[in-house]
This record gives C-alpha cells, structure tokens and sequence, in this order.
C-alpha cells in the first residue's frame, strides 16, 4: 500500500528543499510542531519519498553563467545512441534525459559565455544524428533546479 505525503510531509520537504541542513528544530518551530514530530515524519519519509540524497551546486561558484536545456531531435535514418553518447561525453552536460515527443533527448548544459554554448549547440548540431536542436537559456546557476514548492491545505 502506497502511503501519501501530507500537508505537514509537504511543509518539512520544502523547507528541507530550501535548506537541507535545517535544523529539525527550526523546522518545528516554523510549522508549530514538535521537533520529534518532525524527526519521525522525516525517518518515515527518508525511505519511501527520497530516493537518493542529493546536493544543490551553485555552478556559478565554479565558473559557469547560466544553463541551457537543449532540445534535440534526431534524424529519421540516424542513430539515437550516437547522439546520446556523444552528448554523454560533453563535459558540460549534467543530465539528459530520453524523451517522448517532438524532441528525442533534453539536456541540461552549463555554460560560461555565449561563446561556450554555441560551440556546444553547433558540435551537437553537426552530427550525422541530429536533425534539430532547439535551445533556451537561463541565468540560473543552480543544479539541479532549487525550486519552492507551495503547500496547499
């Protein structure tokens, strides 16, 4: 039987999405709960809602300006695992993802100029593979994507 997250469940994964080391104390506080409330929520969740912890990296702490999520589609005669291995062996690229659709692959690319990204866009561009690659760009550095979840009653 598959247990749902509750509002309160909800509440502690957001703040701890926020700050992973929130103190449970902290946490209490904010949702008018008891720290142990917290910790068992917390041990209970640990193994059915988390599958692997996780880091949030500030890339611009290491040099990059942004990401850029490319959208690629391979050519009807093309070998989709060539276009996968290739983007598999760019340095910049932090995730792919096969997908369903008008595009066959997105991937996450950070980049630190313009320059860097549409040398990247045009390697890819120029495989035998790769019919098309739509790009969008963000300013935003952090991998993977900080995100605020709102909590609805």
């Amino acid at each position: 039987m598959v247990k749902t997250v509750d509002r309160i469940d909800k509440q502690i994964l957001a703040t701890l999405i926020e700050n992973p080391t929130e103190p449970f104390l902290k946490i209490a506080k904010k949702l008018d709960i008891s720290p142990s409330t917290v910790k068992k929520r917390y041990e209970k969740m640990k193994n059915r809602v988390f599958s692997n912890p996780f880091v949030i990296i500030d890339l611009s702490k290491l040099g990059f300006q942004g990401k850029a999520f490319l959208l690629v589609s391979n050519s009807i005669e093309g070998n989709p695992q060539l276009t996968l291995d290739r983007l598999h062996q760019m340095p910049n690229v932090f995730l792919i993802a096969e997908t369903i659709g008008k595009f066959d692959f997105i991937a996450y690319v950070a980049f630190r100029d313009i320059k860097e990204i549409k040398k990247i866009v045009n390697e890819i561009r120029e495989l035998p593979s790769v019919k098309k690659v739509d790009v969008t760009l963000t300013e935003q550095t952090d991998f993977p994507t900080r995100r605020q979840y709102s909590t609805s009653s």
